[in-house]
């Protein structure tokens, strides 16, 4: 194992084109028909995933549906909504949502904290200084409790 840990920001599994026509609804079909079959079974490494909510270059089902895939613990409804199993949702209030499970296959902790951009009138309120839903790494990385997770993590000498 390379890695003790990763944080990804504004990810997704896999690259989804548009086109310019599509509609939000298609283009989460697409992301979803895109990302649900990869094999999350070989993540092995603790997990901290972060977007905003209403991200306008790399769609938030990016982040959302790897979450559910990888614990077991949430679902994405019709309408793109993560649904989390009771306990998973940690923390929650109208700039931000914090979620976190055991991986299902590795048992090591998966984290996401997705900041609610809205149509962007809070931007100042989650600390940004950029105005764009896509810039969410400029909120994490001021994330001092993520600063620190990663720096406890510890390479597993087994693998």
């Amino acid at each position: 194992m390379k890695f003790a840990a990763a944080v990804i920001i504004c990810g997704s599994p896999k690259l989804v084109r548009f086109a310019a026509t599509d509609t939000p609804p298609q283009k989460d079909a697409k992301v979803t028909e895109a990302i649900k079959p990869i094999k999350y079974t070989n993540v092995k490494i603790p997990l901290w995933l972060f977007h905003c909510d209403t991200d306008p270059a790399v769609n938030r089902l990016g982040a959302r549906i790897p979450f559910a895939m990888l614990t077991g613990k949430a679902t994405v409804d019709s309408k793109g909504e993560l649904v989390p199993a009771p306990g998973t949702l940690k923390s929650a209030d109208r700039l931000v949502r914090y979620y976190v499970a055991k991986n299902k296959t590795s048992g090591n902790e998966v984290r996401y904290t997705e900041y609610q951009y809205g149509k962007g009138e809070r931007f100042r309120d989650l600390g940004m200084v950029t105005q764009g839903g896509y810039f969410s790494w400029e909120i994490a990385y001021k994330n001092q409790k993520m600063i620190d997770w990663m720096f406890n993590q510890v390479k597993n000498p087994e693998k």
